[in-house]
C-alpha cells in the first residue's frame, strides 16, 4: 500500500511527508487513513550526536485523511517539533541529519475487511527554505522501536 515517502525538513524544525499509495489489489482500497511520528538524528560538532522525536505515536482515530484509492500522494503532513529546541538550534549547524519516519495507515477491501499496515523509512534531509523534498529508502518495520523514547 505505502509506495514512497518523500520528507522536507524546514530550517525551524518542522518536518513535512508526502505518501505515495499503490493499491496492489484489483479493486479500489476504501477508506484509506493514514498518519505518522518521525524521529531524526542531528549530527554536529566532532561526531556528537541529538536525537528529537516528532509527533506522537499516530491514532487512527483521529486521522481526518480518508480518500477510495486505485493511486494516491497525499498532499503535504507536517510534524512540528515542540520538545527540544536545544536540538533544533543545532539543525543550521548540523553535518547531517537523518529521519525515520514511521506511517500506520489503514484501508478496507470491496468487502468491508480493514487491513492496516505499517511501514518505516529513512533517509537524509537538509534543512531547507524552499519546497524541494528528499525521498526516503524502505526501512524495516521496526526501526523506530530500536531508539530510546520512540
Amino acid at each position: 500500500m505505502v509506495q514512497s515517502v518523500e520528507c522536507r525538513l524546514s530550517e525551524h524544525g518542522d518536518l513535512t511527508a508526502r505518501v505515495k499509495f499503490q493499491n496492489s489489489g484489483l479493486s479500489p482500497a476504501r477508506r484509506l487513513r493514514w498518519l505518522y511520528n518521525a524521529h531524526l538524528v542531528v549530527i554536529h560538532g566532532e561526531d556528537e550526536q541529538r536525537s528529537l522525536t516528532l509527533g506522537g505515536e499516530p491514532d487512527l482515530e483521529r486521522s481526518h485523511w480518508r480518500q477510495d484509492i486505485p493511486s494516491w500522494t497525499s498532499p503535504p503532513l507536517a510534524l512540528r517539533q515542540r520538545n527540544d529546541p536545544e536540538v533544533i538550534a543545532l539543525i543550521p549547524q548540523s553535518a547531517l541529519i537523518a529521519v525515520t519516519v514511521r506511517i500506520v495507515a489503514d484501508y478496507q477491501d470491496v468487502f468491508g475487511t480493514t487491513h492496516q499496515e505499517v511501514t518505516c523509512f529513512q533517509g537524509r534531509v537538509e534543512p531547507r527554505p524552499d519546497d524541494a523534498y528528499a525521498g526516503l529508502a524502505r526501512a524495516h518495520d521496526g526501526v523506530l522501536d530500536e531508539w530510546p523514547g520512540t
